[in-house]
């Protein structure tokens, strides 16, 4: 059974209110507005500011949301499924395994259990995963905190302004921004923890004021209408019953991309914030092709202070002039690149002996032999930022990674201007990396250099250089 207790004061002091059930208003039960700290026992609950469950409102969890159902005498004889509240994900295997349908609220009878899942194979049910960030006001994960579980335009209301020493992300794709409304200086962090120095060489020292997660909302009708499926991270859309049948998305936040293939294979089509209606998607990649959905990759390279990846870790998506600040100058034994090609350097602003990387784990015996044993004190990611028109202006796009077909962007034959922020990158005139190609190192280029070297809007793939 769910069971939360409100406090009056805080540390968990004072006079209580336990509740097992929703409650639409505190007034009768002589409680309003009097909450200053909260114990979840069991369950997810969701508070709101305001009777009937308005307002803003925040969820909060003990995880301990889920249930194997053979202990319940429910394995496999599940016909009809009726949720109440909340996001919720029914398996057809034991501990969350198999294939999966994710309900939110409503009443699910057993034809479309079947179409979906199958009929009476349901073994295993959880709240679906939201995204979930963690605020500490104070450095290694300690003191005081602040879950989210969507967009915070503004944490003042919420007592967290400017107070967040150490972060960690449990599930989702978070960007935090140093000023309210989500504007000023911001980081995007994937899941993991990100402690004091991190913070405070990236984006500042206590200075957070909004954070808010990638989300995208899928639709199997044109218009933005019909079923609809709303992601947070990656997934692959066979299990979700969604696959093949998308025909309209809309993106809230984040870079995403979806992939004709599962496992994020074949075609790919990447999105930016908006809405894309059936018209788009079909010129762009066809329709009802759709079969996985992911965040389009950043650049991550990730250092560990021991052979063999092993010790303390320093995650990086960005160019890092210093480490010192983060507490990891000269201390690297083992890389691992995941995305992107990065160059590492043995002195702070890029500076000293050299080594760029591709894709791939690089461990003690390689870096020592490459450049050194412990000597890596800053490092940068190949970035470049391609135009469709010139001057470097109109749309633009910024990447990282090799693109064997700009056709799948919807920026095949349209680059007038180029900028490339480091690297060095080979760029050509047809896809898969055939055909006349022009390699280009730090620098701006615009149409007329372009078109007297390769000839303009005729950029089809590109790939960064990866040198000695």
């Amino acid at each position: 059974m769910p069971k939360l207790i409100l406090y009056e004061a805080t540390q968990f002091q004072g006079k209580t209110l336990p509740l097992t059930e929703a409650t639409s208003n505190f007034f009768p039960l002589g409680f309003n507005n009097k909450s200053s700290s909260i114990e979840v026992k069991s369950g997810v609950w969701t508070i709101y500011e305001a009777v009937n469950y308005e307002g803003s409102s925040l969820t909060l969890r003990l995880y301990d949301d889920t249930q194997s159902l053979i202990p319940l005498d429910l394995n496999n004889c599940v016909s009809s499924i009726e949720v109440t509240f909340g996001q919720w994900s029914v398996y057809n295997h034991v501990d969350y395994q198999g294939a999966r349908l994710d309900l939110n609220v409503g009443k699910y009878d057993i034809d479309y259990i079947t179409k979906n899942l199958g009929n009476d194979v349901i073994s295993s049910v959880r709240l679906r995963k939201m995204p979930t960030l963690i605020l500490y006001d104070a450095r290694q994960f300690q003191g005081k905190t602040l879950s989210l579980t969507k967009a915070a335009s503004n944490l003042i209301p919420l007592g967290f302004d400017n107070k967040a020493s150490s972060i960690e992300v449990k599930s989702g794709v978070w960007t935090i921004y140093e000023s309210v409304n989500y504007e000023g200086y911001r980081l995007t962090l994937g899941v993991g923890k990100y402690d004091f120095n991190f913070i405070a060489e990236t984006i500042g020292s206590n200075v957070i004021s909004s954070a808010r997660p990638a989300e995208i909302t899928l639709y199997d009708a044109a218009g933005f209408k019909g079923k609809t499926l709303k992601l947070y991270d990656a997934q692959s859309l066979i299990s979700l019953g969604f696959n093949n049948i998308i025909s309209s998305i809309e993106v809230t936040f984040g870079e995403w991309s979806v992939y004709t293939h599962c496992d994020y294979q074949g075609a790919r089509l990447d999105l930016n914030v908006g809405k894309y209606d059936i018209d788009y998607i079909t010129k762009t990649l066809g329709n009802d092709v759709i079969s996985s959905v992911g965040l389009r990759k950043i650049p991550k390279l990730i250092l560990y202070d021991t052979g063999y990846f092993q010790g303390k870790v320093l995650p990086l998506s960005k160019a890092t002039p210093n480490f010192t600040p983060l507490g990891f100058d000269n201390k690297a034994s083992s890389i691992e690149v995941e995305s992107g090609v990065w160059t590492v350097y043995e002195s702070v602003n890029y500076e000293g002996y050299r080594l760029t990387l591709g894709v791939g784990k690089y461990d003690f015996g390689f870096i020592l032999e490459k450049i050194g044993s412990d000597v890596i004190s800053s490092a940068r990611p190949a970035e470049i930022i391609l135009y469709d028109a010139t001057s470097f202006k109109g749309k633009s796009l910024k990447l990282y990674e090799d693109i064997p077909s700009f056709t799948l962007l919807d920026f095949n034959d349209v680059v007038s201007s180029i900028e490339v922020t480091f690297g060095e990158w080979s760029v050509y005139d047809k896809v898969n990396y055939e055909g006349k190609s022009l390699t280009l190192k730090v620098g701006k280029y615009d149409i007329d250099y372009i078109n007297s070297n390769l000839g303009n809007d005729v950029i089809s793939s590109m790939r960064p250089t990866i040198t000695a």
